[in-house]
């Protein structure tokens, strides 16, 4: 038994493979685990559903800010074609289902009430 190698463990710092060892710790890339046609055909549909998605929600944001912006200025009359403009992304992600009808609605209502302020 005393001849016997001794079991030892890695420290805890040591590294898990050779990239992370040479200092470039990287991801691995995503391997497609579809093996059939029909799944194969899933993975291509959602990546195209999925850079739609995220162009829209990209451009929901992009005419938040800019209606913020524009409200911020106080200019009434750029408030109010920013406000038309947010109005028909919204919509469009509404209508793509990619958020809820009320959660769109809440937020344009709250728009809405912004720009009538500048108004008035």
């Amino acid at each position: 038994m005393g001849d016997a190698k001794k079991l030892t463990r890695k420290p805890r710092n040591a590294p898990l493979d050779s990239r992370e060892s040479a200092g470039k710790i990287t991801a691995r890339p995503k391997e497609e685990m579809a093996n059939t046609r029909s799944a194969l055909k899933r993975v291509r549909q959602n990546k195209v559903r999925n850079a739609r998605n995220k162009a829209l929600k990209s451009r929901i944001k992009g005419a938040r800010k800019a209606l913020v912006a524009a409200i911020d200025s106080g200019n009434a009359s750029d408030a109010e074609t920013r406000y038309r403009d947010f109005i028909s992304i919204v919509d469009r992600s509404v209508k793509a289902n990619l958020s809820h009808r009320n959660s769109s609605s809440r937020i344009k209502s709250i728009f809405a009430s912004r720009v009538k302020a500048l108004n008035s």
